[in-house]
This record gives structure tokens, C-alpha cells and sequence, in this order.
């Protein structure tokens, strides 16, 4: 407030992290003397991390989906940490807030990440304000080169007129308009 200066990211692409996106500009403009954290710069108090063992974080690695937008997002350990996953350029640490929650580097207090089952499914549940995306839990499918054959040809919609093509290379699909 000080330095009279507003950030403000927009993006409609799900992988970016668009708080570290704000700070990372901000940071660019404003001189040292007048940064702030990324807790800092939040309306609710950054949360407290608890100690949870490898074994306790572990268990809720894994790969999620959310159906409602289709956003894939996945859970990892890494160098004693766990990590989230958008895409190959946008990840971020996540730590324990509580035996079942995470709080997000970067992201401010008022994001919450939750991990419970539901059926007997390992859901994820991220949630911001009044905003909360709700993840299930799945299985990646694994193809050899031969199952990908499968896939391989051409597909033609008449909605737009167009056909599409599908063919392997270097083991993996490509997508050809």
C-alpha cells in the first residue's frame, strides 16, 4: 500500500500460478526496501506448517482429476516435500497445516487443501474464499506402443467440417488438424 501499487494476474489457463505470477512482477517493479512476502501481502495470516513424517505425506501423492473443468493436477514428494503439480512449468510446494490439510508457498492463509475419502475414492478438495474445487482420486492409464496402435488413425467432425489424424511417433500420439 505504501508504494501505491496494485498487481493484479488474470489467466484462464488452470496450470498457471497466477499469486506467484503477482509477486514475481511486483518484485520486479518495486525496490527492495519496499517487497513483501508472499504471506505478508495476504488478507488472512499465513498458516502454521506441522511436522508430518515421509510416510505420513506420502499418502496422499497421487493423480486427480476434476471432472467439472477437466484441470488434471497431481501430488508428489520431492526432496522432503509435497508438491503440486499444474504442469511442467507450474508447481508448488505444499505443506501440512494439519493431519489432512496443506496450505499452498505463495498462495496466502486462505488457501486450503484437503485430502478425505468418499466411497472409498481419495479425494482432494482445494479451496479459496468461498471457491472450492473438488479432485477425485485416479489411476493414470498405461500404454505400451503396441496399445497405442489403437488410437492411431483419422477422425472427422461434422460439427466444424474438419478431420482430424492420429498417428505415433516416437511412441507417442500426435494430433494432426
Amino acid at each position: 500500500p505504501s508504494a501505491d501499487l496494485a498487481v493484479m494476474v488474470m489467466s484462464n489457463n488452470g496450470t498457471i500460478n497466477v499469486w506467484g505470477k503477482a509477486y514475481q512482477l511486483a518484485g520486479m517493479i518495486l525496490p527492495e526496501k519496499q517487497r513483501i512476502s508472499e504471506s505478508e501481502g495476504t488478507a488472512t495470516p499465513a498458516r502454521t506448517q506441522i511436522e508430518l513424517s515421509q510416510r505420513q505425506l506420502e499418502q496422499f501423492c497421487g493423480n486427480f482429476v476434476d471432472l467439472a473443468s477437466g484441470y488434471d493436477r497431481k501430488i508428489y514428494f520431492k526432496d522432503g516435500s509435497l508438491y503440486y503439480y499444474r504442469a511442467a512449468d507450474s508447481e508448488s510446494r505444499i505443506f501440512p497445516v494439519g493431519e489432512r490439510e496443506f496450505g499452498m508457498e505463495g498462495a496466502g492463509g486462505d488457501l486450503l487443501i484437503s485430502f478425505r475419502e468418499k466411497n472409498g475414492q481419495k479425494m482432494m478438495y482445494v479451496t479459496q474464499g468461498d471457491n472450492e474445487y473438488v479432485y477425485e482420486g485416479y489411476t493414470p492409464a498405461s500404454y505400451n506402443s503396441r496399445d497405442l496402435q489403437q488410437f492411431a488413425g483419422q477422425y472427422h467432425t461434422a460439427e466444424f467440417d474438419t478431420t482430424y489424424e492420429v498417428e505415433i511417433q516416437n511412441g507417442q500420439l500426435m494430433l494432426f488438424v
